[in-house]
């Protein structure tokens, strides 16, 4: 998870369910440990503000704070 890169993750296989799911759904929730902060993987699933909610195990960093602030992203810790 990265503020300017994005959601994303290793597994390119699984990309293709993740996109389909996103289209699906209708609330978007991304969760992520603390660990995943500022980690950017192979496989994009998409920008932050595609999210409603990120849920993590801790407080993010100020910069993922102003970002949701800014694009109307919930965050749950």
């Amino acid at each position: 998870m990265h503020v300017s890169k994005g959601a994303t993750c290793f597994n390119l296989e699984e990309l293709p369910v993740k996109h389909w799911a996103m289209s699906m759904a209708q609330k978007h929730v991304l969760v992520v440990d603390h660990s995943k902060f500022g980690k950017v993987r192979p496989a994009r699933m998409g920008d932050l503000k595609r999210f409603d909610i990120v849920v993590s195990d801790c407080c993010p960093e100020d910069e993922y704070v102003k970002y949701a602030q800014t694009q109307r992203i919930k965050l749950m810790y």
